[in-house]
């Protein structure tokens, strides 16, 4: 399906006021996150939500001095949970939008505010909240204020719910939005960029959605350093908003707008020195509504270089982890691979504008192959 010349026919008989409505709740959005979330750090900071044992292990359970000694260099206790700004500013503009909405004549700019619709936002944010449930029991259990009884889950040594747990929930997560896909909305193919028809995968559409969903939710890891996770997701969603609004999915455009408005609140107060992090309360519900955004705008192929800070974080961990296992020895100096330039003297605040400058080109890059290949 050739989305770019339906987006340019669809955009055609769009107003001023339309575009408004979309741009209007991302600037709302950041206002209510900028207004919550100082109580949100407050509060986080008095329950003292920040690990409590400073020792830090790698996946097969070895202290990992030197990503140790990265965390520890201000000594300062940075609060977990960020990701919670975001997510209640997405929700209570998702929310003050439909209220305003109601009662207004049809094609007013109150009407069109509303952006909640079951052809183009229900599955992503149904993927943002389950994201964001799974994401918060997470933290809580990494923080100690869950505890199990379970012999299996007390032993998971990097804290949390155990990563295959959490891998099988994402994983039934795609799942579920797969056979939604499927099912409900039947689609049976994706667009391949620069092939002159779509490639047919019928019932197959599925586990591709649910293998793209856990690849994506595995990039969560670039969290950790200030500024960096609220950068990259920001663009990632300015760029995806630009790709709906071209293909006439305005509701969905306006949705990604939202997230960015709600990231750059949470952006805003974690710019060094960082008044808290995202930590999966908040990855996992971006991670998961961008893989149904991803799918929702058909462009699936686009993803991997749109989110590619986000790919390479994940890849880098797998490769340090299979090196140390078949060669003995370590790639990189620390992952994800932030830790490893971190670690080799690039300063964090370099670090962080080279990621973002990084995002910028590549969603100008993904922009283009859109543009030219869809």
């Amino acid at each position: 399906m050739n989305f770019l010349a339906n987006g340019i026919t669809a955009l055609e008989g769009v107003s001023r006021l339309t575009i408004a409505s979309i741009l209007v709740p991302t600037v709302l959005a950041f206002i209510i996150g900028v207004w919550i979330a100082p109580l949100t750090i407050k509060h986080l900071v008095r329950l003292k939500l920040w690990r409590k044992s400073r020792t830090v292990v790698d996946i097969s359970g070895q202290v990992a001095s030197v990503t140790q000694s990265l965390n520890r260099r201000d000594g300062r206790r940075v609060p977990r949970m960020g990701g919670l700004v975001i997510v209640f500013t997405a929700f209570m503009t998702l929310l003050l939008t439909w209220l305003v909405s109601l009662g207004q004549p049809e094609g007013s700019f109150w009407a069109e505010i509303n952006l909640v619709t079951r052809s183009e936002t229900w599955l992503p944010i149904f993927a943002l909240l389950t994201g964001f449930i799974l994401g918060f029991f997470d933290d809580l259990i990494v923080l100690g204020r869950i505890r199990f009884k379970l012999k299996r889950l007390r032993q998971y040594i990097r804290g949390g719910l155990p990563l295959t747990l959490r891998i099988l929930v994402v994983g039934l997560i795609g799942l579920a939005c797969g056979l939604w896909f499927f099912l409900k909305l039947g689609v049976t193919t994706v667009d391949v960029p620069f092939l002159a028809s779509d490639l047919q995968l019928g019932f197959l559409i599925v586990p591709l959605i649910t293998i793209a969903t856990v690849a994506t939710y595995s990039g969560g890891v670039i969290d950790g350093v200030d500024g960096l996770a609220g950068s990259v997701f920001g663009t990632i969603f300015i760029t995806y908003a630009a790709i709906a609004l071209l293909q006439g999915q305005l509701d969905l455009a306006a949705f990604c707008l939202v997230l960015v408005g709600g990231t750059f609140s949470f952006l805003w107060y974690n710019i060094s020195p960082a008044s808290f992090y995202m930590s999966e309360t908040g990855t996992l519900a971006l991670t998961l509504a961008l893989s149904m955004v991803a799918f929702m705008t058909d462009t699936i192929f686009l993803l991997p270089l749109i989110a590619a800070p986000l790919y390479w974080s994940a890849l880098s961990n797998i490769i340090q982890i299979l090196s140390k296992k078949f060669r003995g020895r370590k790639v990189f100096v620390a992952t994800p691979i932030h830790n490893h330039f971190r670690a080799i003297g690039v300063p964090d605040g370099r670090l962080v504008m080279r990621y973002w400058v990084i995002s910028q080109v590549l969603s100008i890059s993904a922009l283009a192959v859109f543009l030219v290949g869809y």
